[in-house]
């Protein structure tokens, strides 16, 4: 069966806060797991959705920041592919606090034996805040 699943890397150190519409990239590294038994296909792509979700939010708020192709490598269950993930905030990002929230395979192109475990989100004690840009 295969099983993908991201995770936040123990790296992970979001900066305190940005401005919108700021040319500084921020990484955000991740771990992508195929947690299963099965080696997916030679060069499976998958889709990679990033949004910013206001802390404490329903999600009717959420902004979109980018969507990516990703074309997995194909690791030996269960060692991870490793990936930084660069955000770049528009200047109509709302100011505010925000967690990064990653959905992998977001157009479900793998069949999986779990499809709900596709997410990952930084925590709400340590938010990101946007602020104005300038």
């Amino acid at each position: 069966f295969v099983d993908l699943h991201p995770a936040l890397s123990p790296k992970v150190k979001l900066p305190v806060s940005i401005p919108a519409g700021s040319k500084k990239k921020t990484k955000l590294p991740l771990e992508l797991y195929n947690l299963g038994n099965v080696l997916l296909p030679a060069g499976q792509v998958v889709a990679l959705t990033v949004t910013l979700h206001p802390v404490g939010g329903d999600g009717s708020t959420d902004v979109s920041l980018s969507h990516l192709d990703l074309t997995l490598k194909n690791k030996k269950p269960p060692k991870p592919q490793k990936l930084n993930l660069k955000l770049i905030l528009n200047p109509d990002v709302p100011p505010g606090q925000y967690q990064v929230l990653v959905d992998l395979d977001s157009n479900d192109d793998v069949a999986e034996s779990d499809e709900e475990n596709n997410t990952v989100i930084t925590p709400a004690d340590r938010p990101l805040t946007v602020t104005p840009g300038s």
